[in-house]
């Protein structure tokens, strides 16, 4: 019965289990490790190659944006010419970016491993989403407030930064100044900011769900 079983003490033995397994093959425990390890640098260097990919992205489209707005037709050739002449700053600004975002929310993050330790180690993930105890709503009640909190504290902190790249590209804004002088010049501006902000996301997000079925129709 899952409601008599308890979802972590399984898990913890067939942990213990390898674990005694590996102490006596200490051969494969080391490929093992070492193959756990070289996975997690891909993952990681896979995702930091996609950040890459999106922050020069954008630095392009910003760049062909304002060439239409002076007047001149930029080309995507051209475009890209000009950006991977500001890649390092560009590639800078995004690690800051992601970097302050991660710092602001680890706390939250963390409160939300705090409420499954607290609340939903006990059993069975299956147990809770058939018989759904008081103790999964009251945990989902917190994790919801946690990701209200975390909205509240990240939401004004990206619309302030959202000049950051505009700056490093056009002005040459350093980029370890550009998130601040991001927000120096935004602060009166945050609702007009936000506005833009959702009607482009809007639009990416329309974009990204109607294009590729006329495209590949």
């Amino acid at each position: 019965e899952l409601d008599a079983e308890k979802g972590w003490k399984r898990s913890l033995a067939a942990v213990s289990l390898g674990l005694q397994r590996l102490r006596s093959r200490p051969r494969q425990a080391f490929a093992i490790i070492a193959v756990g390890f070289a996975y997690q640098l891909v993952l990681i260097a896979a995702a930091a190659l996609a950040l890459a990919i999106v922050a020069l992205e954008q630095a392009s489209l910003m760049a062909i944006g304002a060439g239409a707005a002076a007047g001149i037709r930029v080309t995507a050739v051209q475009s890209l010419r000009w950006v991977a002449g500001r890649a390092l700053p560009v590639l800078s600004l995004t690690v800051r970016l992601v970097a302050r975002t991660l710092l602001l929310a680890a706390p939250f993050l963390a409160g939300v491993g705090a409420v499954y330790f607290a609340l939903l180690r006990e059993y069975d993930i299956n147990f809770y989403l058939k018989e759904r105890p008081p103790a999964l709503l009251l945990a989902v009640g917190l994790v919801l407030l946690l990701v209200l909190g975390l909205a509240w504290l990240l939401v004004p902190r990206l619309v302030g930064w959202a000049l950051a790249l505009p700056l490093v590209l056009f002005e040459h804004v350093p980029p370890r100044q550009a998130l601040a002088e991001s927000a120096r010049r935004i602060r009166g501006a945050r609702a007009t900011a936000l506005r833009v902000l959702l009607v482009w996301a809007a639009g990416a997000l329309l974009l990204s769900l109607t294009l590729p079925p006329l495209l590949f129709a």
